[in-house]
């Protein structure tokens, strides 16, 4: 289908940043939310997991363990959220922002103002360089 006979654009409209936190919200309702309520930096990952070999699970938990290693998912003042979602073609977001490659990560501040956005998995050496000041200012 053409662009000129797509759907006009709702009049509800909500800008990105605010779906992208309310999407992460409604991912950490309850307990975790209220215990760590100031997030630095929001990850949304959306990968198929039908598409996933061994070096993608591989380059996942080296990108949890970089998190992990500073200890940003659980510090209040560092605070990181991880929302994973293991089925796009169901999300939202994902149809809207026209994505179709899988894994892909958004990196948003605290607000869901859009940092990078990232085919694949980000090496260590890359969040090192990209997102840890990002989370430490």
């Amino acid at each position: 289908m053409g662009c000129c006979k797509q759907a006009a654009m709702s009049s509800t409209y909500t800008p990105l940043d605010k779906r992208l936190v309310a999407f992460g919200e409604e991912t950490y309702a309850g307990p975790v939310l209220e215990k760590f309520k100031k997030t630095k930096l929001w990850i949304f990952s959306f990968y198929r997991e039908e598409d996933l070999c061994e070096d993608c699970i591989s380059k996942f938990t080296a990108m949890n363990q970089w998190f992990e290693k500073y200890n940003f998912f659980n510090d209040p003042i560092y605070n990181v959220k991880w929302v994973v979602e293991d089925s796009p073609d169901n999300n939202l977001i994902y149809l809207e922002m026209g994505f179709t490659k899988s894994p892909m990560h958004i990196f948003a501040d605290e607000h869901g103002r859009v940092i990078d956005i990232i085919s694949g998995f980000p090496p260590p050496e890359w969040l090192e360089k990209y997102i840890l000041d990002v989370i430490r200012k």
